[in-house]
């Protein structure tokens, strides 16, 4: 093709500027940015670019299209560095280039008159206010950390950070007219779920004088976790820690054993018969007891009151967590001693004996590994046994010996067995 026959070479455009009132023409210098049809888009040549100019073929059209990376906001003393966020019909919408995010260096193209240039609002967290107790004047805040999840027409979706996700800066972009929307499944629990979760958080601080004094909410992948830290104060030398037992100490219980653990086998049994067939309602009649104790644990403060009365102080103590057998195990391990425990000996409430027999489990079975019990399992001298016998939630369950001899149960039938830790283990 000729091209000085067919066409013209464009190495300049005029543009109109207006300052102080006063409209300004100016020559820029031009490069090619790009065909579409009979369209040919050029811009402003950059600095130290070659500016050779551009053919345009005769029926060819030439489009004008600038280029910006930073535009001034109110309120800001210095240009915000911008990234393209989208195109709608004539609108460029930007935003503002995250902090974590590498700065490519690239632009916003537009074409000035036609299109114009929208800056979108970020949201990078949500926060959802409640009152947690009717009649109190405080409330709390439930916030979230929100990244993008979609969009679709005015409605921009986000979710909350999972834990354990890694936060990559990406914030929710409202454009003007846009909405909100929580993802379904961005929230573990409803807000009338979060009240009572928190009710509950205040009923047990009211109940043991404790203040909450912070939180922190995100969502996660693998169902309600609760994470919860205690800070408080101990006068030196009055506390009373796990590898402190004697040779000869008995081994001594609170309350009972094994109940948490048949309430669980209840709540799952009923789950699986309902994921299988909703129609069918839960069948818990006559399981109170044992399903209380996995859902409502308290912990036995009346029993260090007790301590404080009688001036007890047991030699090691700890709760029961993770099932008898692995915390008696802890205690021997941290003291350096063996133990005996008599299976006739161990706490089990009739509720938990029935249950366990439904299930065709040994009761004995389900307190030696069941865990979740939190009831306290401590040592104290033999000579102070006559002080337990004032507290009827107390239980002698066996006694201390020296390492060589093992750490042994003894039966109903008077056979000896070794303890095995089959509770629950947070390493496995």
């Amino acid at each position: 093709m000729d091209r000085q026959a067919n066409g013209k070479l464009i190495t300049h455009v005029t543009i109109t500027e207006e300052n102080a009132g006063k409209q300004h023409a100016i020559e820029v210098p031009i490069v090619a940015d790009g065909r579409e049809g009979t369209e040919v888009y050029v811009r402003p040549a950059r600095s130290g670019e070659d500016a050779d100019g551009v053919w345009i073929a005769d029926g060819e059209t030439v489009v004008f299209r600038t280029e910006i990376s930073h535009i001034y906001l109110k309120d800001e003393t210095q240009p915000v560095r911008v990234v393209l966020e989208g195109r709608e019909g004539s609108k460029v919408f930007v935003r503002r280039l995250n902090a974590s995010e590498v700065d490519g260096g690239e632009t916003v193209k537009f074409i000035p008159g036609k299109e114009e240039i929208v800056f979108t609002q970020s949201i990078e967290a949500i926060g959802l206010h409640f009152t947690p107790d009717v009649g109190r004047t405080d409330d709390m805040l439930a916030s979230f950390r929100l990244v993008p999840d979609g969009r679709e027409g005015s409605s921009v979706y986000g979710r909350a950070l999972r834990h354990g996700e890694a936060d990559t800066g990406q914030s929710v972009q409202l454009r003007p007219g846009d909405k909100v929307v929580l993802r379904p499944g961005a929230l573990e629990m409803s807000l009338e779920a979060i009240d009572e979760f928190y009710e509950g958080i205040y009923a047990a601080c009211r109940n043991y004088e404790v203040d909450l004094i912070g939180g922190d909410t995100v969502s996660s992948q693998k169902g309600f976790v609760i994470s919860i830290t205690a800070i408080g104060e101990l006068t030196p030398g009055s506390y009373v820690k796990r590898s402190t037992a004697q040779k000869g100490d008995l081994v001594c219980c609170s309350g009972d054993l094994g109940a948490a653990y048949l309430g669980l086998l209840f709540l799952e049994r009923e789950k699986k018969i309902f994921l299988e067939n909703p129609e069918i309602q839960p069948d818990l009649e006559g399981e109170d007891y044992v399903i209380g104790r996995l859902l409502k644990p308290e912990a036995r403060k009346d029993i260090i009151d007790f301590f404080q009365e009688s001036n007890l102080i047991p030699t090691a103590m700890m709760d029961i967590s993770d099932g008898l057998s692995s915390d008696l195990l802890h205690i021997c391990d941290q003291s350096g001693l063996g133990c005996r425990l008599y299976e006739e000996k161990i706490p089990i409430a009739e509720a938990t004996r029935n249950a366990a027999f439904k299930f065709e489990l040994d009761p004995t079975a389900c307190a030696l590994s069941g865990g979740e019990d939190y009831e306290l399992l401590f040592t104290i001298p033999q000579a102070d046994y006559e002080k337990l016998v004032l507290n009827e939630q107390i239980s002698a369950i066996g006694y201390l010996v020296e390492a060589e001899e093992g750490r042994k149960i003894i039966t109903k039938g008077g056979a000896l067995h070794d303890i095995i830790a089959q509770g629950w283990n947070a390493f496995k």
